[in-house]
């Protein structure tokens, strides 16, 4: 029988490896495979936890689901393609002939009774691997109507890259900024490419004062910086 304590699951997921004096190492951080092969992923814990280690999946705008508990215990609904291994403080999951569905995050979670708290790895994103793929980069301008309220947002949208290793920066005349900047998580397409977008809120007359906003992203299918520009000017 499943204890409670094993199907508590922390809301903020940014605590991962942090709480307590127990660390959950997980790796990797991505790990790209094709329909049909193994996928293995490694959680070592800092110190003793028996067998106390559990692990969950997490797909976008679904709340996370226990796979495995007490190291090797499938749970119910768990297809038998998921494995769980100990090894001292080592601790795997190993998923033989991955399918489609399977594409997903994942996350061990170590238990500590001297100090009794839910410890979390920082996940290892299951992902298609597929051909490199470059951003397609598209800066819109405030609207009108916004404007006449005394604010502007620029709304920048980096589509289709894969990996997920996109960097996104604002700039004012080639300076970069942070203020007013709100950037969202990267989405997963059918297409198992990635998607991001960013705004920039300024105060109107600071747009209407001609400066030119870029909205600039790197990534590892580019040579060089790949960059959108735009002004007041530009958009009457």
């Amino acid at each position: 029988m499943l204890s409670s304590t094993h199907l508590l699951l922390p809301v903020v997921f940014w605590l991962a490896g942090v709480s307590g004096e127990l660390v959950m190492t997980q790796t990797p951080s991505m790990l790209p495979v094709t329909v049909g092969q193994t996928a293995t992923i490694t959680c070592k814990a800092s110190s003793s936890i028996s067998n106390y280690l559990s692990w969950y999946q997490q797909k976008a705008g679904e709340r996370p689901k226990l796979l495995i508990y007490r190291a090797t215990t499938l749970y119910t609904g768990t297809p038998a393609r998921f494995s769980g291994h100990q090894s001292s403080t080592t601790f795997t999951m190993t998923i033989t002939g991955v399918q489609p569905e399977d594409f997903a995050d994942y996350y061990c979670m170590g238990y500590q009774s001297s100090s009794p708290t839910n410890t979390f790895g920082k996940g290892t994103e299951l992902v298609l691997n597929r051909d490199v793929a470059k951003p397609v980069l598209t800066l819109l301008p405030p609207s009108t109507e916004e404007i006449s309220k005394g604010t502007a947002t620029l709304l920048c949208l980096a589509n289709h890259f894969f990996p997920n290793t996109l960097q996104l920066v604002w700039q004012k005349d080639m300076v970069t900024v942070t203020d007013g900047v709100k950037t969202s998580g990267s989405v997963t397409g059918s297409d198992h490419s990635y998607s991001v977008s960013s705004t920039l809120t300024l105060p109107a007359q600071v747009w209407a004062s001609d400066a030119r906003f870029s909205c600039v992203v790197t990534h590892e299918s580019l040579t060089g910086p790949l960059t959108q520009t735009i002004r007041a000017t530009e958009c009457v």
